[in-house]
């Protein structure tokens, strides 16, 4: 199997591409590593070692994708803010807003929602 670096050589694509090297639940080095983001799986060794059942992360190489990838160079709170900002951006799209307003407006006006405090009281 190719080692990560080698891998961006050929296909000449940028750390930016989500491959488990550069995500948030990924735990290892540039040859293999384990997946951290569901609880360990099951496993048994068959009898070979002296813990027959135990439980373990899924095995991974950096290289690999999946759906669960998170970046790991953003933290959870920067993550759940950009989610809002998409969910606001698509509320904004889909109602009566002006349909000549320039994209950058409207993604402005999402950001400006999400970073809106509520005021109680």
């Amino acid at each position: 199997m190719a080692g990560i670096c080698e891998l961006f050589e050929r296909t000449g694509t940028a750390m930016s591409e989500r491959f488990c090297a550069y995500c948030r639940w990924y735990d290892g080095d540039d040859v293999c590593g384990s997946c951290r983001r569901n609880a360990p799986q099951p496993c048994t060794n068959d009898g070979q070692e002296e813990y027959q059942y135990f439980a373990d992360w899924p095995t991974t190489f950096p290289e690999e994708s999946c759906g669960e990838w998170a970046d790991k160079n953003i933290t959870p709170e920067q993550e759940e803010r950009r989610e809002l900002v998409r969910r606001f951006a698509l509320a904004i799209v889909s109602t009566e807003y002006p349909r000549n307003q320039a994209v950058a407006a409207i993604w402005k006006f999402a950001s400006d929602l999400a970073d809106a405090e509520p005021k109680i009281g």
